[in-house]
């Protein structure tokens, strides 16, 4: 038998694992464990039973064939792999150094709970804020009413919109923003958004109200200015107004014709196809909807 074997039970000479143990003594019945190595039973000869493993923290198994001592000082020798510290020490990174007072893993740590607890609420705290944060800010809600002033909308036969195709809106805009303005609008959050969800968002304010003095002024018909330019325009401005009212009228006429004739024809739709053709009529009420959409253009350029 060499430097670098040791007997077995049955006194065979085999060879050590030289990486992992350090057999330059005569007379071994067992492989000595090299340092940063560990063995659960280091006495025992059969390596196949009792295989060697890597110590995970540096420096903390010491070798040996004892399990007295087989781990450095503060770490606990009948820990597996020297992996768990002694009495009186705590594992700080990846040693163990001296904690007075400790007496075992299993000690009730005052200072963590006041840590945990600590943690614990700024995380409440910050999951509070995040969620009741506005998805969208006043200067987001703008530019996506000016956005969607030139986009075309519809909504379903029975007036209502939902998220999906409120999203397939053309903007300028990411699913996710899109998403965020339905949400705003929703305000009952039923999942789709009607005329009036849509009127009041587009008519709000920087204040949050709808602005009536504005909304009233828009809504005032070609009659309302001529009598407000007969009572207070210049000459000039009356005889202006003269040439293009007339013009103004019969554009007004027409387009109020057409909207009570798309509110007959969507009338006449929805009494005519029922139940199992609900589809039929969202269908139908496209095309109607996209004419809607274009006198509602019309509208605001005149």
């Amino acid at each position: 038998m060499d430097n670098f074997s040791y007997a077995t039970t049955n006194s065979f000479c085999v060879i050590c694992p030289t990486d992992k143990s350090e057999c330059k003594k005569i007379g071994l019945h067992a492989p000595l464990v090299s340092k940063n190595w560990w063995r659960d039973d280091p006495t025992s000869s059969d390596i196949n039973t009792q295989p060697f493993y890597r110590c995970p923290f540096p420096n903390a198994c010491s070798g040996g064939n004892s399990t007295v001592g087989r781990c450095a000082t503060g770490y606990d020798d009948n820990g597996v792999l020297c992996a768990s510290c002694k009495a009186e020490y705590a594992l700080q990174g990846m040693r163990c150094v001296p904690c007075p007072g400790r007496k075992s893993a299993g000690d009730f740590s005052g200072e963590l709970l006041v840590v945990c607890f600590a943690g614990l609420i700024a995380f409440a705290l910050a999951t509070f804020l995040f969620l009741t944060h506005p998805a969208l800010t006043k200067k987001d809600k703008a530019e996506l009413r000016r956005l969607l002033r030139s986009s075309n909308v519809s909504f379903d036969y029975s007036g209502f919109m939902k998220k999906d195709s409120f999203v397939k809106i053309d903007t300028n805009l990411s699913d996710i923003q899109m998403k965020q303005a339905f949400d705003v609008m929703d305000t009952d959050h039923d999942g789709k958004i009607s005329r009036n969800d849509w009127d009041a968002f587009m008519k709000e304010t920087k204040h949050g109200m709808p602005d009536t003095k504005v909304r009233n002024v828009a809504m005032q018909t070609v009659k309302d200015i001529h009598e407000i330019i007969e009572k207070r325009g210049s000459p000039s401005v009356k005889a202006l107004w003269g040439k293009v009212s007339r013009a103004l009228l019969e554009f007004e006429s027409f387009l109020k014709a057409l909207q009570l004739a798309l509110k007959a024809m969507r009338d006449a739709i929805r009494g005519s196809f029922t139940g199992d053709l609900a589809w039929l009529i969202e269908e139908m009420m496209k095309p109607i909807d996209d004419l809607e959409a274009k006198i509602r253009k019309l509208e605001r350029a005149f």
